[in-house]
């Protein structure tokens, strides 16, 4: 469902971030410990493991405001209907392309190879689209 950077060996006081990454159509909910920091810093002073929980994102676009994901001439995606939300596009193993934080009213995004995509809108279900040149 995600994966978490910054894990490894580390010497004791040393300080670290990890971050929770989740896939297309997940979200981050919180830590094994309860903890819902993302990134979270943390100070080695023992042997530890820290285990991101990922949350299934419900698809509630088509009844909340008519978002649309459209593959548009020369490589690039148009996607409309998500004017202030965060917009994230994957690609098919899960690898982040590209995020805006906060999209405009018609966000178009270059992508940067033919190929399938996955286009996740803050709030809204993930939508899957083929780029071709």
């Amino acid at each position: 469902m995600g994966v978490v950077d910054g894990g490894g060996s580390y010497p004791q006081g040393t300080e670290i971030q990890l971050t929770a990454r989740p896939f297309a159509g997940y979200r981050f909910l919180q830590w094994q410990d309860g903890v819902g920091d993302n990134p979270r810093t943390v100070v080695v002073t023992e042997d530890a493991t820290y285990v991101a929980t990922f949350q299934t994102v419900e698809g509630i676009a088509d009844a909340e405001g008519d978002v649309r994901v459209t593959p548009t001439r020369g490589g690039k995606i148009s996607i409309s209907g998500a004017e202030g939300r965060r917009v994230e596009v994957y690609d098919i193993v899960g690898r982040t392309i590209c995020s805006v934080h906060r999209a405009s009213a018609l966000c178009q995004l270059a992508m940067p190879e033919t190929g399938v995509y996955l286009v996740a809108v803050e709030g809204c279900a993930v939508r899957r689209v083929v780029v071709v040149r």
